[in-house]
Formats: structure tokens, sequence, C-alpha cells
């Protein structure tokens, strides 16, 4: 089902919700609740930072959401996934977010800097990296690699990817085919099948 108009408002706080749900999942983790320096000024992280930020600006934009550059709020998201400090369970929920935004079509054809976007979204997702705490969890954030690349590919704004970055994908999916794991190696073949 394809949305005509895209409600900013609605996009914000679906926006949002994915914020605070991978901030949330960073707080359960030491390595991200910050320190107190010496003047009082809490430190953060940079990725924690870049996520409150962009949680204060998304309310703030005036032009219509077609109008913005989706860079600007899918980047904070694909920070976290390219970050080999996270662990698997925080790339996983930046992932799940990454789909929502597709999945939600949040942007489109019309949107400014669409092909901008797209060769980003592909770029980090093909270069995702994670800390590996146990089999089960990078399983999981390997399936919803293959998930968020599908969304991709079937997303309208897939036309304006170039060849490099429709080759970065299918290489991809090829990678993800393992025979030890079934339900990955099925949803490679499916995406594949595209």
């Amino acid at each position: 089902m394809r949305k005509k108009n895209v409600d900013s408002g609605a996009v914000a706080c679906m926006i949002n919700a994915e914020i605070g749900v991978v901030l949330a999942v960073m707080r359960r983790n030491a390595r991200w609740t910050g320190s107190y320096v010496a003047d009082d000024d809490q430190w953060e992280h940079s990725l924690v930072h870049s996520l409150k930020s962009l949680r204060r600006k998304i309310f703030a934009w005036n032009q219509p959401w077609k109008d913005i550059n989706p860079h600007l709020y899918i980047q904070p998201f694909l920070d976290v996934i390219r970050s080999d400090e996270t662990s698997a369970p925080i790339t996983g929920v930046a992932l799940s977010a990454i789909y929502n935004i597709l999945s939600y079509e949040a942007f489109d054809l019309t949107t400014s800097h669409i092909a901008e976007a797209m060769h980003g979204l592909v770029e980090a997702i093909t270069s995702c990296r994670f800390e590996v705490i146990d089999p089960a969890s990078e399983e999981v954030v390997l399936m919803k690699i293959l998930q968020v690349l599908l969304a991709i590919m079937k997303h309208e704004g897939s036309k304006v990817l170039n060849d490099k970055d429709l080759c970065l994908v299918v290489n991809t999916f090829n990678k993800h085919q393992p025979k030890e794991s079934f339900c990955r190696e099925r949803l490679a073949i499916v995406c594949m099948r595209l």
C-alpha cells in the first residue's frame, strides 16, 4: 500500500519512537551511560549524542517532510549500524529502526537527496559491524541485515541505486547463505529472487 501524503508529525513521532528504542537498549550497557566531567557538563558518546540531537531537531523542522534530506534522520541509525563498538542487540534495534522507516515510506522518489540516502543505506547495511556476544544474537542481526536489504530493494527509492550499490546488495545476499543456518539461507534465497 502506497502512502501518498506522509504526515510530518506522524513521521517525526515514529522516528522519535525508534530513537527511544535504540537509546533504551544502549543504556542497558554501562559503556553508553556517560560520565560527568569537572565542569558538570555531561559527556556522551558520539553515537548517543547524535541520536539525542536528532530527537531535538525532528519536531523543529517546519518544511514538508518530502523536502527534508532523509540522510539527516537516518544517519544516526546508520552510524550505530556501522560502529564496531555496539553489541549485537544495539545493532539489531538500529537495523529494525531503519526497516521501520523504510516500511513507513517516510521518503520516496520525490524526496530531495533520495539517491544520497539510498546509497548511504546500502553502504551502511552492507558494511554492518558489531560485537558478537553469542551466536544467537549474531544470527538475529544477520537475519535483520537481510531483512533491511530486502526492504531497500522493495522500496521505491531502489530505482536510483547505481550498479555498485546493487552489486553490494547481491554480494551480501550471497555471503549470508551458510548451510548451518536454514532460516538465513532461505531468506537470502528469497531475496535473490527479487
